[in-house]
């Protein structure tokens, strides 16, 4: 299966999976040529080639303008998405800090507890042969997930 997405047509498919899978660092001899093709070919140079003269996408923030459910944290997700797993992609790819996701990064923060933890807010609960964990309450996954979230 590694084989088979290292293989990818997808640049940013052989560059994750060379970093998330193999441990590979960014900056490590197979990572390293695989990120400059990425910003050449493929997913990423159309992603950028289709930002506005102001350096925005028809959605500016996030936070303030995804789907209302992207805003609860859950675990699994499975078909749905939250800001967690948008604010991941780019900072799997090596991309991080862009201003325009402030407000997404405030909001993970936000929904921090006075102990550091997220609340598990979207559940399919009731759906599976076990729940994971309770709605509504504070979630290992969520906050495991809230801290693997670039915050810069």
């Amino acid at each position: 299966m590694v084989a088979w997405l290292l293989a990818a047509d997808e640049p940013s498919v052989r560059y994750a999976s060379l970093t998330g899978l193999l441990g590979e660092q960014p900056d490590g001899p197979a990572a390293r040529p695989a990120r400059h093709t990425l910003m050449l070919e493929g997913a990423v140079p159309r992603i950028l080639a289709a930002q506005g003269e102001d350096g925005h996408w028809q959605s500016h923030d996030l936070a303030r303008e995804s789907k209302p459910g992207w805003r609860r944290f859950g675990f699994p997700l499975t078909y749905q998405t939250d800001v967690l797993e948008i604010l991941s992609i780019p900072a799997k790819l090596g991309l991080s800090g862009d201003g325009r996701a402030r407000e997404a990064r405030d909001l993970v923060a936000s929904k921090a507890d006075a102990p550091g933890r997220w609340k598990l807010e979207r559940t399919f609960n009731g759906k599976y042969v076990v729940d994971i964990e309770t709605r509504g309450e504070p979630s290992c996954w969520v906050t495991l997930r809230a801290l693997q979230t670039p915050t810069a």
